[in-house]
């Protein structure tokens, strides 16, 4: 009781040190690589397709519709790598379907002002508690949040038409990937649809109170974290006429976790990540001037990166998403170093908003409170 309150009890200390202990232990998880988890034969699969696809939109002169179909592609092969075979093909339908309607009704939605910044907070609150059906589940809601924002975001027209064909778009690109795995895998087995793994159903994990507040806390601090995110990147866009804004809460959407260890651990491998990946794209767009069909090269690289290291090591994927990304900006025209220079501003931005997010609301800060 005498305590003096200058100096920090014992308690505080404890907790200091721990926090610092979990940080160091974070940094070294970001850069920690499981190479039980490498995926090299899908990914070589995937970034071929990907690059063929963006070669034949290029000669084709229709380099917008492409890179809504590369994205399909790329995305959908990311939701199934490392799944068991009845497993992979079942994830590819879905983020196929989920991700067509993310981009049509994110791109039917562009167009209405500050009313953006709540539609991406009712779609993270949405996608954020369906993870709770399982880790699968929750990779395929982030992927289809991150489409959402994006043709949110965008320039594009948010007439019906246009988000339709969006929305056909990638629903095209989940496709042809999907196909493409069938017709490799047939070659070799009578079935795509065995291996399944048994797993609790999404209504049977629901009512687990347990899990169902872990992941309403996750879905409410997403949805609060990408309402920051948007009134930061539509006040930078207002102010700063600010490129590609959505770029803050589409990196929101990445590196949220209903874990605030795990929330750490992915914004310090996005920040590597992006870092990296952004100066190999500025290498090969910049400095080596990639035009065309030498973009198809770059698209296929990053594809191939992302996909080998998607679940070995994060922050090595990040430099595949972040080239591919980049790579097909390029194809539709946007090359400027401030394009480059501001998905690193706006990174450093969404991962700090994450963490001071999730610091406010942790489960082992409400249990010690009891």
């Amino acid at each position: 009781m005498n305590e003096s309150p200058s100096r920090p009890s014992l308690n505080e200390g404890a907790a200091s040190g721990g926090r610092a202990s979990r940080w160091r232990s974070d940094l070294r998880a970001s850069l920690d690589l499981d190479r039980s988890k490498l995926q090299w034969r899908w990914a070589a699969i995937g970034a071929v397709l990907t690059s063929v696809v963006v070669a034949i939109g290029i000669a084709a002169g229709r380099d917008d519709f492409v890179v809504s179909v590369a994205i399909g592609m790329a995305f959908t092969a990311i939701a199934s790598v490392g799944a068991l075979e009845g497993d992979k093909w079942r994830s590819m339908l879905w983020a196929t379907f989920w991700m067509s309607i993310a981009a049509t009704v994110g791109q039917l939605l562009s167009q209405t002002g500050e009313w953006r910044i709540l539609y991406v907070a009712i779609a993270g609150f949405v996608f954020g508690f369906l993870g709770i059906a399982g880790a699968r589940a929750s990779l395929i809601g982030v992927l289809s949040l991150v489409v959402f924002i994006v043709f949110n975001g965008g320039e594009q027209s948010g007439s019906l038409s246009a988000a339709l064909v969006t929305g056909s778009a990638l629903a095209m690109g989940g496709l042809l990937i999907f196909v493409a795995g069938a017709i490799t895998k047939l070659a070799n087995s009578r079935s795509i649809l065995r291996e399944s793994r048994p797993r609790p159903g999404f209504l049977t994990r629901v009512r687990n109170t347990e899990l169902r507040g872990e992941y309403l806390r996750h879905a409410t601090r997403l949805s609060i974290a990408l309402v920051i995110a948007g009134a930061i990147a539509f006040w930078f866009k207002r102010e700063f006429d600010f490129p590609h804004d959505y770029w803050i809460p589409m990196t929101v959407a990445w590196v949220a976790r209903p874990d605030f260890d795990g929330t750490v651990s992915r914004v310090i491998a996005r920040i590597v990540g992006t870092v990296v990946g952004v100066a190999a794209a500025a290498l090969g767009i910049e400095v080596l001037d990639a035009q065309g069909f030498g973009l198809t090269v770059l698209v296929g690289i990053g594809t191939w990166v992302a996909l080998v290291f998607v679940w070995s090591n994060y922050a090595v994927a990040v430099i595949g998403v972040t080239v591919l990304v980049l790579s097909l900006f390029a194809v539709e025209g946007d090359r400027s170093w401030t394009s480059l220079g501001v998905r690193l501003l706006a990174t450093v931005i969404a991962g700090l908003i994450v963490i001071v997010v999730s610091e406010l609301w942790r489960k082992d800060g409400v249990e010690g409170a009891k």
